[in-house]
């Protein structure tokens, strides 16, 4: 499939919150904007990549094309961007409700988070992306009609760092914050995760929330289903960590780890209430080698 847009990757995580949601008969998270911020042609254009390319993760798989887009979808690439979705919209909620009054989102993407009834307009949202990646999403969510109003969009490189370029567009650095990085930490260096750390605990006071996933250290090494992902997507993962040594970092630069979840609790969490109501190539489950994590800023 040629790419035109700013990032596959993007648009292969909307394309996922797109067919969950329209798909599965109980949502790990609904996502009411994904499918509005896609063209019709894009959407049958990822799926059909998927379906022609199911053989690069399941090599002599016999079923129909829907069975094999469902295989594809719910068995490697859905698991990881629906369960991410969903804990983060918890946390923020639980954030919001304690009095968080700042929404940052890191590497945004297509993501319609912010959008999301309960949330829009609750909170003072700031967007981070590359500055092409934010003109795209500004005329898909007009063209889709979606207020954006009160969303601020800060381009910026994240690996140069952001903090003037947040705090210019009004950003308050004394106000209870909500930052969120969704894959995201899988294609960082482990200095620059670090060096990320470091810049949120300067950025933000006490209290505020730091929630990401990433990918865990395990004994397959290269063969980690999130390695191939990565792969897939035209992407490098550049880190794994395990958890004791997330723990040591997110200390080291100020924050306590309130929440992590792994496979067993993922699944038990996410996904036995999804696969309560759906069976073969429908059910999921969270890979070996990915987690979600809430950090709380303690200094």
């Amino acid at each position: 499939m040629e790419n035109k847009n700013p990032s596959m990757t993007a648009l292969i995580s909307l394309f996922v919150r797109a067919y969950h949601t329209k798909r599965s008969p109980a949502p790990v998270y609904a996502d009411e904007y994904a499918e509005r911020l896609m063209t019709k042609e894009e959407y049958e254009t990822v799926a059909r990549s998927m379906k022609n390319g199911a053989g690069f993760f399941f090599p002599g798989f016999g079923g129909t094309p829907d069975e094999v887009l469902d295989k594809v979808v719910n068995t490697r690439l859905a698991p990881a961007v629906v369960s991410r979705g969903a804990f983060c919209l918890a946390a923020l909620r639980n954030a919001v409700m304690l009095g968080a009054k700042q929404l940052v989102v890191l590497g945004s993407g297509y993501d319609a988070l912010p959008y999301k009834s309960e949330i829009y307009g609750r909170v003072r949202t700031f967007e981070l992306d590359r500055r092409e990646m934010l003109a795209d999403k500004r005329s898909r969510l007009d063209k889709a009609d979606i207020d954006r109003t009160q969303v601020t969009f800060v381009p910026c490189d994240l690996s140069k760092g952001f903090e003037k370029d947040l705090i210019s567009v009004g950003y308050n650095k004394s106000e209870r914050t909500f930052v969120c990085a969704l894959g995201l930490c899988h294609y960082l260096e482990k200095k620059e995760f670090s060096l990320l750390l470091k810049r949120l605990s300067l950025l933000m006071p006490a209290h505020s929330e730091f929630v990401f996933d990433y990918p865990l250290e395990t004994a397959d090494g290269e063969n980690t289903v999130t390695q191939k992902l990565a792969f897939g997507a035209g992407e490098k993962m550049k880190a794994r960590y395990s958890y004791s040594e997330l723990e040591k970092l997110a200390e080291k630069n100020g924050f306590l780890i309130y929440e992590h979840l792994s496979k067993a609790e993922i699944d038990e969490k996410f996904f036995a209430p999804h696969n309560a109501f759906t069976s073969g190539t429908g059910v999921m489950t969270a890979a070996e080698d990915f987690a979600l994590c809430r950090a709380v800023l303690s200094r």
